[in-house]
Parts: structure tokens; C-alpha cells; sequence
């Protein structure tokens, strides 16, 4: 195995491993549900690549050629090569070809909306103490009583901004980057509490990993 074979193996096994599960269900006419393990890319040449993977029904691996065409001049030409494929292959998936597990959490400047969104929260489940002792503290009474009264008009308005914005907008991107379950949550719970400027971030995350490619 030359030292480009190697690399581009190297790489894709351990940067890209959903575009090599793409590679084997849309190219390589793979299920690949949860009976499929241990996906990874044993070999590139010039004309195919070989995707080797475990089935619980085989005992031994399964070593699946998938050709080039046309094949390739060089190895050179296997980065473009291989992106155009996992493109084309996830989108006939219904995904991104760029898979997200990472959270990037609010910026400094956004925490004033959250600590509003927190009392905000607080107030409707616990008025009495904080309209009754923490805010007639930094509050005119008129002003404590004006927000109080405001309290669950507003309350009620954002959890039901945040809730869609959570179906409607979040969930989506985080299926479509095949986001894992533990960061899913992780933005779930971020678009609940700070709404659209999470899935803002989200999309600006999305855009950095498309300018690396």
C-alpha cells in the first residue's frame, strides 16, 4: 500500500465515516441499518475503492468493490473524486454530505437574553418570590407589578415561538447533518431557551465546515 493509499484511507476512516456508509448504500447497494458494523474503506485504486463492513448474519467481513466512472488518472484526483460522490450519495439519502457533532454554545453577548429568558421562566412557575422579594429590590413597585402582569402573556407567546422554532426549524437541520443524539439534544435544548439565534449558529457552523472542504 503506497503512502497516498494510505493517507486517503486514513482520512476518510476517520473523518468521513458517513460518507463511506453513503458510499456503501447508495453505490454499493448496501442496507445499511443497524445490523451493519464496523463500516470503514479498506482500499482506493485508480478504477474502484473497496468498502469493507461486518453483517450479523456473516461471520466473516464483507468487502464491497464500488468503481470509479470513469476511473481516475491519479490518486491526486481523489479528493474531488470522492467529494462529488459523498455529495451525490448523501443527498440521494435525504441528507447533507456534512455530518455536525460538535455544540457551539451561545456567544457572551447573547447571555443577557438568557438570564431574561430564565427569570422569565421563573416568574411563571415561581411569581411569588421573585415578584414578591427579588425584584421589588432593584424595581419601582408599579414596574415589579407591570411585569408580573405581563408574565404569562409572554411566557406562553415565547414557548410557543421556541417550540416551533425547535420542530420546525432545528430539527430539520440537525436530521439533515445527521447531528449524533447527544449534541442533538444539546441544541434542542438551546433553541427551547434562546430560539432563533441557536439555529443561526447552527447554519454559521454548517457554512465554516463547507468552506473546509
Amino acid at each position: 500500500m503506497s503512502d497516498a493509499t494510505a493517507r486517503i484511507l486514513s482520512h476518510m476512516n476517520k473523518d468521513h465515516s458517513v460518507a463511506v456508509e453513503d458510499y456503501l448504500s447508495v453505490y454499493g447497494g448496501v442496507t445499511v441499518d443497524n445490523k451493519v458494523a464496523n463500516v470503514r474503506m479498506r482500499d482506493i485504486e485508480l478504477d474502484h475503492m473497496t468498502i469493507g463492513f461486518n453483517h450479523e448474519l456473516i461471520e466473516t467481513e464483507v468487502l464491497k468493490p464500488i468503481p470509479f466512472d470513469p476511473p481516475m488518472k491519479s490518486l491526486r484526483e481523489a479528493r474531488e473524486r470522492l467529494v462529488a460522490m459523498a455529495k451525490e450519495a448523501a443527498a440521494k439519502r435525504g441528507y447533507s454530505h456534512i455530518s455536525i457533532n460538535e455544540m457551539v454554545y451561545p456567544p457572551k453577548q447573547n447571555y443577557p437574553v438568557l438570564v431574561l429568558t430564565v427569570l422569565l421562566i421563573w416568574g411563571f412557575f415561581k411569581p411569588d418570590y421573585l415578584y414578591g422579594v427579588v425584584y421589588p429590590k432593584v424595581l419601582p413597585q408599579p414596574v415589579t407589578d407591570f411585569v408580573r402582569f405581563l408574565t404569562p402573556f409572554s411566557f406562553y407567546l415565547i414557548a410557543f415561538l421556541h417550540i416551533g422554532e425547535c420542530f420546525l426549524c432545528m430539527r430539520p437541520r440537525l436530521n439533515k447533518h445527521r447531528v449524533p443524539l447527544d449534541f442533538k439534544i444539546e441544541w434542542m435544548l438551546d433553541c427551547l431557551i434562546e430560539g432563533f439565534p441557536s439555529w443561526k449558529r447552527f447554519d454559521k457552523l454548517v457554512k465554516k465546515y463547507e468552506k473546509g472542504e
